[in-house]
């Protein structure tokens, strides 16, 4: 019952913070970073059965959501791409946070949720998830880095 209630905890103060940082964007940027955060929370930190209940119902509208999500290699895209979103929309909407602030939130980010999981039932942390969160937020990065170095 106390991990479900850090995890709980965790998920609503980890949602509030993107709620702020979300603040000053335009309102379509803004409830899309939103629904990232909400979607990372809810994806890295349901248990298995949870997350099954989401495919099912995914796979009524898209028919091969189920075989596409339990191919190898399906959980690191997965944490890959809602770091890559989660990280590219706060890199180029709140630059007026800073640059090494912002990279180093979601570098924290990227160790914490996966630590949050050792939290829930039939989850496990895995270095290699870490890697994947990471990579999503250095592409993101770099590509920020990249168009601010070019001006465009």
């Amino acid at each position: 019952m106390l991990n479900l209630v850090l995890v709980l905890a965790f998920g609503l103060a980890l949602f509030t913070a993107g709620w702020w940082a979300s603040a000053p964007m335009h309102w379509l940027w803004r409830w899309m970073f939103r629904l990232a955060v909400l979607t990372m929370i809810a994806g890295l930190s349901l248990p298995p059965a949870a997350i099954g209940w989401v495919r099912d119902r995914l796979s009524l509208l898209v028919p091969l959501a189920r075989e596409v999500s339990e191919s190898p290699g399906t959980s690191y895209l997965v944490h890959f791409f809602l770091f890559l979103v989660v990280s590219a929309l706060l890199f180029w909407f709140r630059q007026d946070l800073g640059r090494r602030r912002l990279l180093a939130a979601m570098v924290v980010l990227a160790f914490l949720m996966e630590g949050v999981q050792l939290l829930v039932d039939g989850r496990f942390a895995s270095w290699w998830d870490v890697l994947a969160n990471l990579t999503g937020v250095a592409v993101a990065a770099a590509v920020w880095v990249g168009k601010a170095a070019t001006g465009r």
